[in-house]
């Protein structure tokens, strides 16, 4: 979704974004945090600022799936075992330095569509939801 369309979304102003600094929203009450990048789109529209990703805490939100924040890593076993590309990994401190042992990713990856839909767990329990465009860099 270009920046112009997600403005009048989101009812506010928003910010090209770094990978670490987002923009906070409320939709429906729920935050949603949005990564605005600048993008190549088509010839037409070579440099176009557009959402490349979005991510929640919200137990609101759920997949068609039905998995969501609350469930556990079980749960997503469960219900995407049988899905050709999925990766589950453990979480790193900030540094990049100490493995986290009670924190990880859980990754589907459409490689048709380009995006991915990740879940991080904390002592097995989902606690955010990201999907994003994964320009396969």
């Amino acid at each position: 979704m270009e920046k112009a369309e997600a403005e009048k979304t989101a009812g506010t102003a928003l910010k090209m974004t770094d990978g670490l600094i987002k923009n906070n929203v409320k939709y429906n009450g729920e935050l949603i945090l949005i990564d605005l990048y600048e993008n190549y789109i088509s010839e037409a529209k070579p440099n176009v600022v557009s959402i490349m990703g979005l991510t929640t805490t919200s137990q609101k939100f759920k997949t068609k799936s039905g998995i969501g924040v609350g469930n556990t890593r079980d749960d997503l076993m469960n219900a995407y075992r049988n899905y050709p590309s999925f990766t589950v990994h453990p979480a790193w401190d900030e540094k990049g330095e100490k493995r986290l042992k009670d924190t990880g990713y859980f990754t589907l990856e459409d490689l048709d569509a380009g995006t991915q839909l990740s879940f991080k767990f904390v002592n097995n329990i989902v606690t955010q939801i990201s999907v994003y465009l994964n320009e396969g860099c």
